[in-house]
């Protein structure tokens, strides 16, 4: 069967362009209008583009535009000629109607050019295809990235005055002066909801600990506390089984060992009740468990706006060592790339992000166990992407003394928009739990 689009023109208007372009030198102020929605390469013509792009640049010097200053610079750059020299540059004033409405006429323009890189997009994603080898997950994830990185601004206005805007947070205050409730969604810890008002829109929050001092069980304790609100909770537990968190989720809500959960014996009656009372309760929370082993961060992006169209409010990832696909020479670099993409990823998808991250083993050999942002430093661009870093510290896991088993520390070490503190906590190990006991001292 013969395809017929082999024979079709490439979408494109040449009167649009010639219109477009002949409206800019007899009017030169039409081009502010259309500035930030036009590329050169966005012109089917190979001559309309070299003439925009001349145009561009005297707009970007402050100089006037005509057919003098237009003409005296496709000469410095060689193209002058390749366009059909001055002759061309008049015809088009002469014989082209004049371009009443800029905007317009730039947005067929656009259209044009969109259709036609859909055109290659798609070209390419079918012969990628066609070449699989059987590897059709990246193929998808370069589908989904060709698509994503046309750009189809038609506007370019995406702008608010500070006027509205400011009325717009005023009236958010109120709300929440009159309801005494956190803009964001509640962490269930009172400290951290005082100083964030909750978390909300894009944020990139960083979980940070040594092993055993309870990143995964903080990351339980913030979804139980969050699902039991009503907000829609996403997980991806690429270290650990699902199993395994359930079991938290349970022990947490039942007071009941998880080590009894996990082997299923020494379980007495009255803890059963306690088991089925708690599984009664969290059984309609709304918390999805992705625990995909060795997941590639293109494939953790895909999955993770899989969730957000599912309606999940905010996403928690355990954790950075285990994410792959990371690019690079030296595993900094390959941290350093998967950080980016997430941080790029929660603006994207315009939710709260939170990523547990394990800290350098370095710091415990120093008399000072306690963690710092400088512990970061070596496991990616942890704290330049961040938008609030928690650090957790359990001096028992050092000291071994009685008197610090159930003591906890989370420090909000970085807060892009307020305060610092240290929270310090209650920890149960028996359910691993982490409960507030005082609001800590605030820094600005």
């Amino acid at each position: 069967m013969i395809d017929n689009s082999l024979y079709k023109l490439p979408p494109q208007s040449l009167e649009a362009e010639e219109s477009l372009i002949c409206g800019i030198i007899i009017d030169d102020t039409k081009l502010s209008d259309i500035i930030d929605i036009l590329l050169p390469e966005d012109f089917y013509r190979s001559a309309h583009q070299k003439i925009f792009s001349s145009i561009v640049n005297l707009f970007s010097k402050k100089e006037p535009i005509d057919l003098t200053t237009l003409s005296n610079a496709l000469k410095e750059r060689g193209h002058l000629e390749e366009i059909g020299g001055i002759i061309y540059l008049a015809t088009l004033v002469d014989t082209v109607p004049l371009a009443v409405n800029a905007k317009h006429y730039a947005k067929i323009i656009k259209k044009a050019s969109v259709a036609r890189q859909l055109i290659k997009a798609a070209s390419e994603i079918a012969n990628s295809a066609y070449e699989s080898n059987g590897n059709i997950v990246e193929i998808l994830e370069e589908a989904q990235t060709k698509i994503i990185n046309i750009n189809f601004d038609l506007d370019s206005d995406n702008f608010v005055s500070v006027s509205n805007l400011s009325m717009q947070r005023v009236e958010q205050y109120e709300k929440m002066a009159s309801s005494k409730k956190v803009l964001g969604i509640a962490t269930g810890y009172s400290g951290l909801d005082r100083l964030t008002g909750g978390l909300k829109g894009s944020k990139f929050i960083i979980i940070a600990a040594r092993p055993r001092i309870g990143k995964t069980a903080l990351m339980m304790n913030l979804a139980s506390n969050m699902a039991k609100a009503g907000h829609k909770v996403g997980i991806f537990s690429i270290e650990m089984d699902k199993e395994e968190l359930i079991d938290r989720l349970i022990s947490s809500k039942s007071e009941v060992n998880t080590i009894k959960l996990a082997s299923g014996q020494w379980i007495n009656s009255e803890e059963w009740v306690k088991i089925h009372d708690a599984v009664s309760k969290i059984y309609e929370y709304p918390i999805i468990i992705d625990d995909t082993g060795g997941l590639k961060i293109y494939e953790l992006k895909r999955r993770a706006k899989k969730m957000v169209k599912e309606g999940v409010e905010i996403i928690f990832i355990d954790q950075l060592s285990k994410i792959r696909g990371g690019k690079g020479k030296t595993e900094y670099e390959q941290r350093s790339y998967i950080v980016n993409e997430i941080a790029i990823l929660k603006k994207e998808l315009h939710i709260p992000i939170c990523l547990l991250a394990q800290i350098n083993r370095k710091l415990e050999d120093r008399q000072n166990k306690k963690p710092t942002l400088g512990d970061l430093k070596s496991t990616g661009s942890l704290e330049e992407d961040a938008d609030i870093i928690l650090l957790g510290h359990r001096e028992y896991e050092y000291t071994k003394a009685e008197e610090d088993f159930n003591k906890a520390e989370w420090e909000i070490a970085k807060h892009r928009q307020g305060a610092t503190c240290n929270l310090h906590m209650y920890w149960n190990g028996k359910t691993v739990t982490f409960s507030s006991i005082q609001e800590g001292d605030y820094h600005e």
